[in-house]
């Protein structure tokens, strides 16, 4: 596997992943999509791109038919770095919990999308919520 970022592996071009910053990357065509995003956009976007497995990744690549199997391998890691620079950068810039609901009990429950990710561990993360609950007479 080439070590340079921007290699000469065929098929590849220039594109890296070590230095990938996604609030600098710009698209060669303007979007209005891109120009206009807000942190809840990009935490939208950044949780569907952290839904990408590696394997997702791994088998779209080879879907390529790469004849050097090293520049398969560079695309495969360079996008897995790329998925996870997306997924550091936009799943902390807003509070991470997800999908709050009440279950059967009546607890409150939820998720938090950068501990699913892996982006950061759970341990040492607590949660205090109140809420009120009325009740019909």
């Amino acid at each position: 596997m080439a070590d340079d970022p921007l290699s000469t592996l065929r098929g590849v071009g220039r594109f890296e992943g070590d230095h990938f910053d996604p609030e600098l990357w710009r698209s060669r065509v303007p979007n209005a999509a891109y120009l206009r995003a807000d942190a809840d956009d990009t935490f939208w976007a950044a949780r569907k791109v952290m839904a990408i497995t590696d394997d997702m990744v791994a088998a779209a690549a080879k879907s390529g038919k790469y004849s050097d199997p090293s520049a398969e391998q560079y695309l495969i890691q360079t996008l897995i770095k790329r998925r996870n620079s997306i997924g550091r950068t936009y799943l902390l810039n807003i509070n991470p919990v997800v999908n709050p609901e009440l279950d059967g009990t009546g607890r409150l429950v939820f998720h938090n999308a950068a501990v699913d990710a892996g982006i950061v561990s759970a341990a040492g993360i607590s949660y205090r919520a109140a809420y009120f609950a009325a009740v019909e007479s």
